[in-house]
């Protein structure tokens, strides 16, 4: 047989179930929370293999979530692509804004910039011929077409008189006397062009073709420049300070990343953190050890992402890392230490973030 519980003890037991009720609902309990972060440096620059040839150099701010440069190269079907290392640049290697570390050769750009040179040097050798007297052989050989276009016309009207007289006499028909009319009005059109060709080569049709081949030379001279500063940004140089690395990533050729302060990046879900506002200690768990983090280092991403059911919020902070404690990529356990609430306090936030 069950023994029977007696009316103190129920009593007793209500009594300490009704204290702990108010003790959960208002007494403030503290609380961590621990979960994973991923440690990535400030700023970092990657030279990003895209495939056939085609190279895109980004540069990312971490802290900002900032794409700061992006550089995309494609080269043109067919072209015959190379790309080189420097030897020098090992893996782990201190690097300075500005130092060359990897180059690609196209061979097309080597072939447009020959070709361009090639049309430069015809166009100045043009003009330099065309300033150099051309000019006056122009305007004398316009004068003696002239010349002979009006002597030309001068005989076609001494024939169309004579034709005219024995045509008044019968001695040739209306047909042959038409035919020699014809000529003599083609002759006075062929004076009045000679004389418009020799009007336009001494009054400065020459400077205009002297202004056309120096448009077309500074046009060529532009391509070109735009040509070689496209050649010369295929020699890439790191826009940053930081350490080189060659990830094991088959897409990514280089990176140079500023690993003296790293930036954390933590997902939380709402349900566990309602507000940064009730965070009150932060700290990174590595080797036994416990390094705090300066809450003012510590910001919440304005955004949300869905995960399943869940809404997850990202938590970022910035830390020093001088001495090196800490490696890019490596995945770190983060204590968060709440500010104490009382189980009400715990209630409303789960009812207002259902």
């Amino acid at each position: 047989m069950n023994p029977k519980i007696s009316s103190w003890e129920i009593k007793l037991f209500l009594a300490i179930s009704i204290i702990a009720i108010l003790l959960f609902m208002f007494l403030p309990l503290s609380e961590n929370l621990n979960i994973k972060g991923r440690a990535l440096p400030v700023t970092e620059w990657m030279l990003i293999d895209q495939g056939g040839g085609a190279i895109e150099s980004l540069l990312i701010n971490h802290n900002s979530n900032q794409r700061q440069i992006l550089v995309y190269f494609t080269p043109e079907r067919g072209a015959q692509c190379s790309y080189e290392v420097d030897p020098t640049a090992l893996d782990g290697k201190h690097i300075q804004t500005g130092d060359t570390l990897s180059h690609l050769h196209v061979s097309s750009l080597d072939q447009q910039v020959i070709a361009l040179k090639g049309n430069i040097q015809e166009l100045r050798a043009s003009l330099e011929f065309l300033r150099s007297g051309d000019r006056e052989t122009e305007i004398e050989g316009s004068r003696q077409r002239l010349e002979y276009s009006k002597t030309r016309h001068a005989e076609q009207v001494k024939v169309l008189k004579r034709t005219e007289d024995l045509l008044s006499r019968g001695i040739i028909s209306q047909q042959e006397y038409d035919l020699e009319a014809r000529r003599e009005r083609l002759d006075a059109i062929r004076v009045s062009i000679d004389e418009a060709d020799l009007g336009s080569a001494m009054s400065g049709a020459q400077s205009s073709k002297l202004e056309i081949i120096q448009a077309q030379i500074d046009e060529n001279s532009l391509q070109l420049t735009l040509l070689e500063d496209l050649i010369n940004n295929l020699i890439f140089t790191s826009p940053i300070d930081g350490n080189l690395f060659y990830p094991t990533n088959q897409d990514t050729l280089l990176s140079v990343a500023n690993t003296d302060t790293l930036v954390i990046f933590t997902l939380v879900s709402i349900q566990q953190l309602s507000s940064l506002d009730v965070i009150q200690e932060v700290s990174i768990q590595s080797g036994g050890e416990s390094y705090p983090i300066n809450l003012d280092n510590l910001s919440q991403v304005d955004q949300y992402f869905p995960l399943g059911d869940v809404n997850i919020s990202i938590y970022r902070a910035i830390i020093p890392n001088l001495t090196g404690l800490f490696r890019r990529g490596q995945t770190l356990d983060i204590s968060l230490k709440m500010v104490s609430r009382t189980g009400l306090e715990k209630i409303y936030d789960w009812m207002e973030n259902r």
